[in-house]
């Protein structure tokens, strides 16, 4: 036996040990990371799921409010209500739905009194974000005879997907809608980019100036 393997070893790691150490180290560092990541994703889908629900709960809301007040006008060959089939652009000032009602959200129309507002609703492409919709809504005071004040066009929900609606007559849901009277509800379908769900969401609404309250369940819209 040689001198060198009497002499005692010398405190430390050896190089294998090392490497070892550090395999175990970055195995558990890829493992908490990808723990990080899943949890970090799980949070940000939680909180677009969230924010999507208030989007869709408002867009709800307003609709509901400004549709289930919808009033036939005193004015005879007055068009009460117009809906018709989707067909967005960017430059597009044609609603896709407009019609008289008695509720208001804009506070002008609240101080001025006004007791019939004419509400549009304008769909456009979404100019920050290709193949995707923006849903616009506009408030004027009513006075038959004379020309409503301009405002402008507020911004309601964006990312929209799909939209389409119906107008129920009594009898059959149309596409379209250009009478002078509300229809006796209307049937919104849309969906909004980034909903995990990916579901279509179906609004059906019913004016309470038609007798018509309860209508059927939806069938496939016919062309008027």
């Amino acid at each position: 036996m040689t001198a060198a393997a009497l002499r005692p070893r010398a405190p430390g790691l050896t190089l294998i040990e090392v490497i070892c150490a550090l395999a175990i180290a970055a195995m558990l560092m890829a493992t908490l990371m990808g723990t990080l990541t899943l949890t970090a994703r799980a949070m940000t889908e939680a909180g677009q799921s969230a924010r999507q629900r208030r989007i869709e709960a408002g867009l709800e809301r307003i609709l509901r409010h400004d549709l289930t007040a919808a009033v036939l006008p005193d004015a005879k060959q007055i068009v009460a209500f117009t809906g018709v089939p989707t067909a967005p652009s960017e430059v597009s000032e044609e609603p896709c739905m407009e019609f008289l009602t008695t509720a208001h959200l804009s506070p002008a129309d609240s101080a001025a009194g006004a007791e019939i507002t004419d509400v549009s609703y304008v769909l456009r492409t979404d100019s920050d974000e290709a193949g995707k919709l923006v849903l616009l809504r506009r408030e004027k005071e009513y006075t038959p005879g004379k020309p409503p004040p301009e405002r402008p066009l507020e911004r309601l929900a964006a990312g929209i997907t799909l939209w389409q609606l119906s107008f129920y007559d009594g009898a059959r849901w149309l596409t379209a809608w250009k009478r002078d009277r509300p229809p006796a509800a209307v049937k919104l379908e849309v969906s909004f980019e980034g909903d995990e769900r990916q579901a279509m969401i179906e609004m059906i609404f019913a004016p309470l100036a038609t007798a018509d309250a309860n209508p059927p369940a939806y069938a496939k819209p016919s062309r008027p």
